[in-house]
């Protein structure tokens, strides 16, 4: 299923002809078996193991145990993809670290929280992993997502901010 999400990203890069880097490519394959795993344990734990063999025969080959496993090293993953992706671009060996690429490393403790809170919401309230959008509606990650795209921005576009407000 996660790689339904890696062929709507080649397919969506070829239609406007821009090269996929290997970090998009494996971010966007972890987020997508991040959520699609959260479905499966959220699907276990709220239907049980019986009911949710009758909804879905593959669910015979999962247990709570294994998908929670499974969870937390793919969240691990994902994070450290995020936190290497923000190392390796923005704090190339050879150059000097100015203030706009250095802000862009507050992000990554931003996001352990926005990944963790996920885990823990669907952990605790089972029915929003089978609906994962829901959970995107918490305050704790619509203020952190916010932060984050903050931060971001204002990284990216440092310069134009600058000259827009500080002359």
């Amino acid at each position: 299923m996660a790689l339904n999400y890696l062929w709507r990203a080649l397919a969506g890069c070829l239609l406007i002809n821009v090269f996929i880097s290997a970090w998009l490519f494996l971010a966007i394959f972890e987020v997508a078996l991040f959520l699609v795993i959260a479905k499966r344990k959220g699907d276990l734990l709220l239907l049980g193991k019986d009911k949710a063999i009758e909804h879905k025969k593959s669910y015979d080959q999962y247990s709570t145990k294994l998908l929670e496993q499974l969870h937390l090293m793919i969240a691990s993953s994902l994070f450290i993809t995020y936190s290497l992706y923000l190392i390796l671009t923005f704090y190339p060996v050879e150059a000097p670290i100015i203030l706009q690429e250095y802000i862009v490393i507050f992000t990554i403790p931003i996001s352990l929280y926005i990944i963790m809170r996920f885990m823990y919401l669907t952990s605790s309230k089972p029915e929003l992993a089978r609906r994962t959008e829901k959970a995107f509606f918490d305050k704790g990650i619509i203020i952190s997502g916010i932060l984050l795209y903050l931060i971001l921005f204002s990284s990216c576009y440092y310069d134009v901010l600058v000259g827009l407000f500080g002359g």
